[in-house]
């Protein structure tokens, strides 16, 4: 019932609210409106203080000075008295009239109040004004009417300053105080009514509130009870989980209702998902089944063992950026003794590049004989393949034939590169980047250069790389490159026991930082030992 409480407290909320945004409006109207009322009655009492008081005195009183008074006492002390009767009758609380002398205020008539009657204590005739408010200043100087609000021990009072004039040429300013007790008391009064009123408003909504909340909240709750027993069983579909969602959506004609028909699409559509799900799970796992033979068998095509031969150690490596990938490498034996070593790279990974990787292997292997020279036996391995591949796939393949006993090897590159060339003599490492032909079976009818000849002294390696393993990236975005395998590779063949494709492995590792591999490595190295 969570929202049966949040809908109630909305109610109520949204009663309290209204209520106080009601009574700060009210408030300020009828406060407006009382000192609208009060403005009325001390503009009219200012009005009509030159007339109580009479022009004579008020000339006499304007031409006075503390040497020479020209209104008595008694003439004084009689305007004090009408000042306040007439301040009694029109209901403020101070009647007075000042002028400035030498930079000062002093007052020529004032009223007074029940206990400065009682007692005669009030202000005397050109009697300073101590601190006069800034207002009472600003009207002497602009001739300007100003109201003002203070407050002191007395209580709290308005006041209105009207500048007049004697002969157009003597000015004072009347002013007219009026008490606000009563005011504030009339608004204590009202916002206590506004409270009383906002309480029982809030009483009523709360109240409707909770009417309004069970009315709303009862069908979501039991929509989500349906949708919470369902998914407990782990979505599993249920006739009386259904029916129960139909019937809510069929009695409900609002949003509940159709949130409960959508739940009823909703589980119609997820058990065709989850028969849909289950049936491609099933192939996926057919699949995976499929690739892990099939890298199983492409894993098995690699050599398991290099071929221990007279003066030279051989050794090679591979390992797909996927289950399965598109690069290899081989070793055979020729009747003859000689041996042929191949190195390829298929455009892409994956299952497709594996089975062309197997068909390039196979056909290698039935096309190199003694006989002929290895250009040849690499333009027929290209027609053969051309005739094979659709599309834009091809073949890079480095082919060569090694004769141990002379030292000697034979290369033919198709399209792949570079060649590395570690001499162990000069300590130096060669790089030939130039191929002696295209990759094959990119096109039809291609001629190869005649093979490159190595001839090897003791310590000489070379180094045949799959593109794999010089496009490995830092973070940066960076390649390894062709110069720091150089390095690698030089730095590898100086150790006393060289191990070329584990220092390759190591660098590349360390400079990537263990990025994940994204292509397929390959390497074959072939090192003169003696």
């Amino acid at each position: 019932m969570r929202i049966g409480y949040k809908v109630s407290w909305l109610a109520i909320d949204t009663a309290i609210v209204a209520t106080v945004a009601l009574g700060v409006l009210s408030y300020l109207d009828a406060r407006r409106q009382l000192i609208d009322g009060i403005d009325r009655q001390l503009t009219a009492a200012a009005v009509a203080v030159p007339a109580i008081l009479g022009d004579d005195y008020l000339k006499a009183a304007h031409a006075s000075s503390t040497v020479d008074p020209k209104v008595s006492a008694e003439s004084y002390e009689s305007r004090v008295r009408l000042l306040s009767d007439a301040a009694d009758q029109a209901g403020v609380y101070y009647l007075y009239v000042f002028t400035q002398r030498d930079a000062g205020v002093v007052h020529l008539a004032t009223s007074a109040s029940v206990n400065e009657r009682a007692t005669r204590d009030w202000s005397e005739f050109l009697e300073p004004y101590q601190l006069p408010p800034d207002e009472l200043l600003a009207t002497f100087n602009d001739g300007q009417t100003r109201f003002a609000e203070y407050s002191d021990e007395f209580g709290s009072f308005r006041s209105i300053f009207v500048r007049r004039s004697i002969d157009d040429q003597k000015t004072y300013v009347v002013g007219v105080d009026a008490s606000l007790e009563s005011i504030h008391a009339q608004l204590r009064t009202l916002i206590l009514r506004y409270l009383a009123t906002g309480l029982g408003v809030a009483t009523f909504a709360g109240l409707l509130g909770v009417w309004l909340a069970r009315r709303v909240a009862q069908p979501i709750v039991k929509l989500t009870g349906e949708v919470e027993a369902w998914s407990k069983r782990d979505f599993a579909h249920d006739d009386s989980t259904r029916s129960a969602l139909a019937s809510l959506g069929d009695q409900q004609h609002d949003e509940t209702g159709e949130l409960a028909r959508r739940f009823v699409a909703l589980q119609d559509r997820l058990r065709e998902y989850l028969k849909e799900l289950t049936v491609a799970t099933a192939a996926r796992q057919t699949m995976e089944h499929q690739l892990e033979i099939a890298k199983s068998i492409q894993e098995g095509l690699l050599p398991q063992t290099m071929p221990d031969i007279e003066h030279f150690e051989i050794v090679g490596w591979s390992k797909p950026a996927d289950q399965t990938g598109g690069d290899y490498f081989d070793c055979h034996p020729l009747p003859d003794g000689q041996l042929v070593l191949t190195i390829g790279d298929v455009t892409g990974h994956g299952i497709g590049p594996a089975l062309v990787t197997a068909a390039s292997r196979a056909y290698a292997r039935a096309s190199f004989n003694s006989n002929e020279s290895i250009d040849k036996t690499v333009a027929r391995l290209n027609q053969l393949l051309h005739t094979d591949l659709q599309g834009d796939r091809f073949v890079t393949l480095i082919a060569c034939v090694l004769d141990p006993l002379e030292r000697r090897l034979q290369l033919v590159a198709a399209g792949h590169g570079p060649i590395i060339l570690y001499r162990k003599a000069t300590d130096s490492v060669e790089v030939t980047l130039d191929a002696h032909g295209v990759p094959l079976g990119a096109f039809d009818h291609c001629e190869y250069d005649p093979p490159t000849q190595i001839n090897f002294q003791p310590g000489d390696a070379l180094v045949l790389v799959s593109d794999g393993f010089y496009d490995w990236m830092d973070e940066s975005g960076e390649v390894f490159g062709t110069e720091r395998m150089c390095d690698s590779i030089k730095r590898a063949c100086q150790s006393a026991e060289p191990r070329i494709i584990e220092t390759l492995r190591a660098d590349i590792a360390a400079f990537n930082k263990g990025r994940g591999q994204h292509d397929d490595t390959t390497a074959l190295v072939i090192r003169c030992r003696d």
